[in-house]
Order: structure tokens, then C-alpha cells, then sequence
């Protein structure tokens, strides 16, 4: 089984590895597309790509600004304008990349799952820096796929 690199899906570029059935080409698909975006948000906010990976490399979700996560889920549409995870949108990227039925069936629980985030209290409102980093921390804590994995 391959690693999943989820970091498309969640645009963190920054968790946790998943044992996932999918083939090189799907992963370097997913690479592909997130690191424009992920490049992106860095610029946006300043932060040093050196500093991502050495987030990604310590596993460290707090290292990196949570508007950063927030910044590549809103790109993807996964966090809305009202700073809140739709799932639906989550989904929907994962059939864009990820072929294998199992593969599809654990990332929907791991969305259906998570829509718990938009149920928790946030001091940020729209702004989804706060909420993008409660996302990317249950992914990590529930489902073992998250913005740090290989």
C-alpha cells in the first residue's frame, strides 16, 4: 500500500500518515495541485516555506499560523466564506483524486466525522483560521490523515 500524502485535500501542506490503496500517479496528482495553493497561502501570509516543512517534519500542527490552514481549505473550498467546513465540497476533491472504493469510503467518514468542528466555538468567526486548524486537528485525531503526512 502506498502513503497518502492528504495534504491536497486539506491544504495544509503541514499530520499523520494513512495506509491507502492509492496508486503513485493519484498521489502525484494531489501534490501537484495542492502545492500551487499551498505556495500561495505561504506568500500570502509570510511564512517561510523552510518553516513548513520543518513544521511538517516535527508533525507539529501548532508551529505554523492556523490562517494558513485556513487559507489553502478556503482555496479549496472547503472551508466557506463563513469560515465553515462543508463537507459536501471535501467529498467531492476526494473523488477528484482518489479512485478506490475503500480509499473514498474511509476519507467520507473522515469528512462526515469532522463536520463536528462547525458545531465548536471559535473566537476567529468567518475568518476559519481557528476552525481550518480544529479540521486539521480531527482529521489527525480521528482519522490519521492530516496536513503532515508523507
Amino acid at each position: 500500500m502506498a502513503r497518502f500524502s492528504f495534504v491536497a485535500f486539506l491544504g495544509v501542506a503541514a499530520v499523520i500518515n494513512i495506509a491507502l490503496a492509492i496508486t503513485e500517479d493519484e498521489k502525484n496528482n494531489i501534490r501537484l495541485n495542492a502545492l500551487p495553493v499551498l505556495t500561495s497561502c505561504a506568500q500570502e501570509l509570510g511564512i517561510k516555506m523552510e518553516d513548513v516543512v520543518a513544521a511538517r517534519q516535527a508533525k507539529n500542527l501548532d508551529a505554523l499560523n492556523p490562517c494558513y490552514y485556513a487559507c489553502f481549505f478556503k482555496k479549496i473550498n472547503v472551508i466557506d466564506k463563513d469560515g465553515l467546513f462543508v463537507p459536501a465540497v471535501a467529498k467531492a476533491n476526494h473523488q477528484k483524486y482518489v479512485h478506490g472504493a475503500d480509499d473514498l469510503a474511509r476519507l467520507t467518514a473522515s469528512a462526515d466525522t469532522c463536520t463536528s468542528v462547525n458545531d465548536q466555538a471559535v473566537t476567529d468567526g468567518a475568518n476559519g483560521c481557528d476552525r481550518a486548524k480544529l479540521l486539521a486537528r480531527c482529521f489527525i485525531d480521528n482519522h490519521g490523515v492530516g496536513p503532515f503526512s508523507a
